[in-house]
């Protein structure tokens, strides 16, 4: 007996469906919370927003923090680990820190 194009498709399906039933249960119990948690990824706009920064700096300043680039024009998306976000961004102001001159004292002279 020979399947269809379309009879072969549905099997497929239909087996897939089946597998992924079975393994799901498996997959959870495994899984914890934390870890779930831990693969949350926001867009440039909501990375801004958490940090406080536009959305043009923080683009700008990109690398200083995990991300995923999707595209290579200009125009590509980028997202930003959530859980990390606050981190990085502290451990590079800290590598960005200077005191700058007064306006009082233009030459820093005595801070």
């Amino acid at each position: 007996m020979e399947l269809s194009r379309n009879e072969y498709r549905r099997l497929v399906d239909d087996v897939a469906d089946a597998v992924v039933e079975k393994m799901m249960p498996l997959v959870k119990s495994k899984r914890t919370k934390k870890q779930e948690e831990e693969c949350t990824w926001v867009s440039a706009s909501e990375a801004a927003q958490i940090l406080g920064l536009s959305k043009a700096y923080l683009l700008s300043i990109k690398d200083a923090f995990t991300h995923i680039k999707f595209g290579d024009s200009k125009s590509a998306r980028v997202k930003f680990r959530k859980e990390t976000l606050i981190k990085e961004h502290m451990e590079s102001q800290k590598e960005r820190t200077r005191i700058p001159p007064s306006r009082r004292n233009p030459e820093g002279v005595g801070i």
